[in-house]
């Protein structure tokens, strides 16, 4: 197929969000960036609301597994206050979740500093989806360790069901071009820094960190005090090498495994670091990809 984007198209399809905000703000004024921040605070909170909901899924599997004696079925509520400290999370972050986006699209537009008030308003969502991927992630180890890699896997099959195969469906309907920007926006709403490469067959997004497991990682999160879980079996989790970070083995779980079993191949194409270290990660997009 031939190449669909020009070297510089690519490049603003990578741009950070704070890029794509100095430069609307440096066309337009304040007034003039008004939908490029809709569109990136609602990015934003989309992610996290699909933490929460891994969340809750996972919470729902504990239940129907079992607990502790004297638990109630997922975690503690003291362990939802430790991921929120370990990330800072504040009263006007949470009440920055409540209200409706225009709030803080105003408050960048009123600012007389709108790039620093922006600044600020990311770093609030940046603690948000970090508190709640880490709290899914927290969940997660618990099904590890409560009902082993097995439990795990039957886990992360759940949660592939309800949500990210459903998306896959619409995902792989789409035309290249539509995708790889679905893509880009969906990645850098997960705070990835990303580079994106096209070839005849394929578009490759380098995540250089990822959003989500390496940020993770190089956080400290698998030490204390989250202590997340290090699935240390050799298993299809783990691509059968062992020592994967415990909310890594959802791209074999349900990427891999469970894309292959619909549609003969992954969805899409993954190549996460090895074993639970950190570095680049990379998305491979097909231009032609299977179809669900």
């Amino acid at each position: 197929m031939a190449r669909l984007f020009a070297a510089s198209e690519l490049e603003q399809l990578a741009v950070s969000p704070k890029e794509e905000v100095a430069t609307a703000l440096a066309r337009g004024g304040a007034p003039g960036a008004t939908e490029t921040l809709v569109q990136l605070l609602v990015a934003f909170r989309n992610v996290i609301r699909g933490y929460a909901v891994w969340a809750a899924l996972v919470q729902g599997h504990l239940a129907q597994q079992g607990s502790p004696r004297g638990s109630s079925g997922g975690l503690e509520v003291e362990d939802a206050w430790r991921v929120a400290r370990f990330h800072d999370v504040t009263d006007a972050d949470l009440e920055r979740a409540r209200r409706p986006v225009d709030h803080d699209v105003d408050e960048v537009v009123a600012s007389r500093d709108p790039l620093r008030k922006y600044d600020e308003i990311e770093a609030s969502y940046r603690r948000l989806h970090d508190a709640h991927r880490d709290w899914a992630s927290a969940l997660l180890s618990a099904v590890y360790r409560r009902g082993g890699v097995d439990d795990l896997e039957a886990c992360l099959r759940l949660i592939g069901e309800k949500t990210l195969l459903r998306w896959m469906v619409l995902d792989l309907a789409e035309e290249p071009v539509a995708r790889l920007r679905t893509w880009a926006s969906l990645l850098r709403a997960n705070f990835a820094r990303i580079t994106i490469d096209e070839d005849d067959d394929a578009f490759t997004i380098h995540q250089d960190p990822c959003g989500s497991c390496t940020r993770q990682v190089l956080a400290g999160c698998y030490g204390p005090p989250l202590d997340l879980a290090v699935v240390r079996e050799a298993h299809p989790i783990t691509y059968g090498a062992g020592d994967l970070p415990v909310y890594r083995c959802h791209v074999a779980a349900i990427h891999v495994m469970m894309a292959t079993e619909r549609t003969g191949r992954p969805w899409p194409r993954h190549q996460c670091p090895p074993h639970d270290g950190a570095g680049v990660c990379t998305i491979r997009l097909d231009k032609e990809p299977a179809r669900s």
